[in-house]
């Protein structure tokens, strides 16, 4: 059930196209403020209203094909976009390369927060890369994201509890079109959880 009582449907998940790119850059954004607005500068969440970050987007996706290693995965409910996920190899380089996948990103527009598309996106990822070969899954989360470290434990992920320093932003174009930082840094810590006991 959903907020009042109302009968939550389950989301479609499938491939982003260039025509979803407005919508995900307004997920992004809204996501992004909902969640960081007290834990990262107003100089990391300006570039997400910048008027190029649709136009970024639909690169992003144009590109994604020629990208096999990272994937883009987008939930829609009543047609209508309601987040994605983004994830692939591990860029934590003390695992072992084709160990471990990542979830790079997941976020989900705050009107459909609470409605299981969140859980939704996390374990198509889990599975995706289970289905690749892969025996964990991990990801960064800010240490003080209070609300994305109690739903990722909910999920069953746990850390290890050491505390890293990593880039914040939003990033700027770049060729390969992934993120690149600003300068500054977070404290993040990192989650993870094995994918063995996954169902086939």
């Amino acid at each position: 059930m959903g907020r009042g009582g109302a009968t939550v449907l389950t989301p479609t998940l499938r491939h982003p196209t260039p025509e979803d790119a407005p919508g995900l850059a307004r997920i992004e954004a809204r996501a992004w403020e909902g969640a960081y607005a007290e834990l990262l500068p107003a100089s990391a969440l300006a570039p997400l209203r910048d008027e190029e970050r649709e136009h970024w987007w639909r690169r992003r996706i144009e590109s994604s094909a020629s990208q096999p290693r990272r994937f883009l995965t987008v939930a829609c409910r009543d047609s209508a976009l309601a987040g994605y996920v983004s994830f692939g190899e591990t860029r934590q380089r003390d695992l072992e390369p084709g160990f471990a996948g990542e979830i790079y990103e997941l976020y989900v527009d705050p009107d459909h927060q609470r409605q299981s598309v969140g859980k939704h996106l996390f374990d198509h990822a889990l599975q995706a890369l289970r289905n690749r070969g892969r025996f964990w899954c991990v990801l960064d989360v800010l240490r003080d994201n209070d609300g994305a470290r109690a739903f990722y434990e909910a999920m069953g992920m746990q850390t290890d509890g050491r505390l890293r320093r990593r880039s914040a932003g939003t990033g700027r174009r770049s060729r390969t079109l992934q993120y690149r930082p600003p300068p500054g840094d977070v404290v993040v810590v990192r989650y993870e959880v094995p994918l063995h006991h996954l169902g086939v």
